[in-house]
Formats: C-alpha cells, sequence, structure tokens
C-alpha cells in the first residue's frame, strides 16, 4: 500500500499551481491528486464521482442552497456542488459505467439536484468503477477512519491518505 501526505504534497506546488494531478484517467482510468486550501468554483462532472477529502474540513452548498460540512464529500455524476471551500486537500475523480467518456467533463452549470454526501469521522463505501471504456465494472472503495482515508481501485491500487 502507498501513502499519500497531503500536506507534503502541496508542499511541491509551484507559487501559482491550486490543484496537482498525481493520476490521469488516461493512465490509470481515474484522476488524483491534491489541492490548496481555499474557495472552489461551483460546477458539475458529467461522468465521474467528484470525491474531496481533507482531514480539517470542507464546506459546501448544495445546488438546494444548503450548506454542508464534512471530512469527506462524495459527489456523485451529474450533481451539482456549489462553491467550496476546503483546506488543503486530496481529491478523487472516477466514472462509474463503461459507455465511451470524453474529456474534459467538467462543466459549470447545474446539471441535476443530485444529493452530495459528507461525512465527518467514519465512512465505509463502495461504488461501481470502470476504468475504461467498454473495460469490466470492479469497484472503488473508501475506507474513513478519523483523518485517514484508504482508497482502492479494484484489487490493483490501494493508497492510505494522510494529513
Amino acid at each position: 500500500m502507498t501513502s499519500l501526505s497531503i500536506s507534503e504534497t502541496i508542499r511541491l506546488l509551484t507559487r501559482g499551481e491550486r490543484k496537482k494531478y498525481l493520476v490521469t484517467y488516461d493512465e490509470m482510468g481515474f484522476e488524483m491528486g491534491v489541492g490548496r486550501s481555499g474557495a472552489y468554483e461551483g460546477h458539475s462532472h458529467l461522468r465521474f464521482y467528484d470525491i474531496i477529502y481533507s482531514p480539517e474540513g470542507v464546506r459546501c452548498r448544495c445546488s438546494n442552497g444548503r450548506q454542508m460540512e464534512g471530512r469527506l464529500v462524495v459527489v456523485p455524476p451529474r450533481t451539482y456542488l456549489g462553491t467550496t471551500h476546503a483546506a488543503d486537500f486530496f481529491f478523487l475523480k472516477f466514472c462509474p459505467d463503461s459507455a465511451k467518456l470524453t474529456l474534459p467533463e467538467k462543466v459549470l452549470e447545474p446539471l441535476t439536484a443530485g444529493s452530495v454526501l459528507t461525512y465527518q469521522d467514519e465512512a465505509d463505501l463502495v461504488f461501481p468503477w470502470c476504468p475504461f471504456e467498454g473495460h469490466a465494472i470492479t469497484t472503488a472503495s473508501l475506507r474513513m477512519s478519523g483523518i485517514v482515508l484508504k482508497v482502492e481501485m479494484g484489487s490493483d491500487y490501494t493508497i492510505e491518505v494522510l494529513r
């Protein structure tokens, strides 16, 4: 299992960088990286789940205007996530089905008013994940305990995300 320290990885960003992709969809069939503390504009993803994790917390506004907060935020595909304020964070994006995916697939307008989920201390979640068009669907597992997040993408990639 690989470990990733959010704070140590953030130190590697250049002065002007807000986010850094450590894994891209073309390489592994999912996107993963870190982002600096700050406010991020509202958006939807056409096909990706959007996972945001910060041990220090994330505040977001949903399409219905409700404010939510937690350490782990799960945004299903086509669900609008309003303006988001996060401390330094880890992000993960993946597609749950095997249909053709065209990048970029992020849009700034609301698509649907789906349910944004937040978790504060504990979470044990499993989602369908398809790494590439036409591949078999497998799973993406997220387990948060306190301030540690363990991510398993299928049976081949496991990472523990630390502060």
